[in-house]
């Protein structure tokens, strides 16, 4: 190793010194009046030579040589050359300096279009009894508003159709009584067709039907089922076959929750946002959505909600941005972009080209006497090719423009 540096330090040393000796050799020669004086055949006693006769001549001090104001000689150090490679080079390279100001960005951030949980319904059952036929038996079964779901035989539906029609048959001119027989199949899940039906052939129906009140995709209900767990098993074909824990021949009971309704029409945009992005976006702000991050179709929607807290095993917060999805019709799962335009940040800012990131930090090159060192540096927020910077730099200092310009694929950096 001992060596390796031995020879390092001998190669810049004869680079320098060739340096040095080519820039002397570019250098032209200038001729001095003494010197003249001593040149065969040159008479510096007649006056009729002067330094107009002779243009290009240096008679004196007075007139420097052009091509040596053009290519002064390098200032670099020989304490320049013998600094560690890891921590000083030399370079000549374009220039930039930090800039404190405020700038206007677009702030780009992604996330999924997912249902809007609060247009979810609930499907319950109103009264005990055995499930005798299920028409819907698979998650994600789009059904719409008056479709069959099941059929249910209910003891306490049969009673309640007997005491209508006994009432009926018997006390036909009893109307309060009859009125409120009939109130109370409909509060147990009758519909009128239903009940005009039974009024109609004087007969009990053993099983009765059960309608759907809403249109949209069916799901299990229960307490456990969550937004994220439903989008997630979208994507996954084998969980969209999956069957419902809800069987024929199985029992319910009254109050039951047995479906959840979620409808596509209502939903919103769940997009996570980063630490550094959070300040800048709030409540009521129309952002920007694009359907497809390779699409140009966009849509405008608005921020209504922003989640107080990071969700388990994340580093982003959500926002909750709604958009009405029934002309869209975007499948729930589908991928979005959103932008929000013309966000004023204020700070240092640098061109992001000026950054290297070295893995788990990230520096810049800082001009310094004859060369450049390494300083780390902190970016907080990255767009349209500048980058927000820490406040330790002052705008004095000069970095190189391009980072990437000053190491190879086998440099190792000290950062200072």
């Amino acid at each position: 190793m001992k060596a390796i540096k031995f020879i390092l330090k001998l190669f810049f040393v004869l680079l320098f010194v060739s340096q040095v000796i080519s820039c002397g050799q570019n250098a032209k020669p200038s001729l001095k009046k003494d010197d003249m004086g001593n040149m065969p055949g040159m008479d510096m006693s007649d006056k009729s030579i002067n330094q107009d006769s002779m243009p290009g001549m240096d008679m004196g001090e007075k007139n420097m040589d052009q091509d040596t104001m053009k290519h002064p000689v390098s200032t670099t150090s020989l304490n320049d050359v013998f600094q560690p490679t890891n921590k000083f080079v030399l370079s000549s390279l374009p220039l930039t300096t930090i800039r404190k100001q405020t700038n206007k960005v677009d702030l780009a951030f992604y996330g999924i279009v997912s249902y809007n949980e609060k247009e979810a319904e609930v499907i319950s059952s109103r009264v005990s009894g055995r499930i005798d036929k299920l028409y819907v038996k698979y998650r994600f079964e789009i059904i719409s508003k008056g479709e069959k779901l099941m059929d249910i035989y209910s003891p306490e539906l049969v009673t309640a159709q007997q005491d209508l029609l006994f009432l009926l048959s018997n006390d036909a001119q009893n109307t309060p009584l009859i009125e409120s027989a009939k109130q109370k199949l409909l509060l147990l899940g009758i519909n009128e067709n239903q009940l005009n039906e039974v009024i109609q052939k004087k007969s009990v129906k053993n099983t009765i039907t059960f309608y759907s009140d809403y249109s949209g995709h069916i799901h299990e209900s229960g307490n456990a089922t969550s937004m994220n767990n439903i989008v997630s098993a979208m994507n996954e074909s084998s969980q969209t076959t999956q069957p419902l824990s809800l069987k024929e021949g199985m029992y319910v009971e009254k109050g039951q929750p047995l479906f959840m309704i979620y409808n596509p029409d209502d939903a919103w945009v769940l997009a996570n946002i980063f630490p550094e992005q959070q300040p800048y976006i709030h409540k009521g702000d129309v952002v920007q959505i694009n359907s497809g991050i390779d699409s140009a179709e966009t849509f405008m929607g608005k921020i209504d909600f922003i989640e107080p807290e990071y969700r388990e095993g994340s580093k982003t917060s959500n926002v909750r941005i709604y958009f009405n999805n029934a002309s869209l019709k975007l499948p729930i799962g589908s991928r979005v972009k959103v932008v929000e335009k013309n966000v004023n940040i204020s700070g240092s800012w640098l061109p992001a080209s000026s950054i290297l990131s070295l893995g788990k930090d990230k520096v810049v090159f800082v001009k310094s006497g004859g060369g450049f060192i390494a300083r780390k540096v902190e970016v907080k927020f990255s767009a349209e090719g500048k980058s927000q910077i820490n406040d330790d730099f002052s705008v004095k200092d000069s970095v190189v423009l391009n980072a990437q310009y000053l190491i190879d694929s086998e440099s190792f950096i000290k950062v200072k």
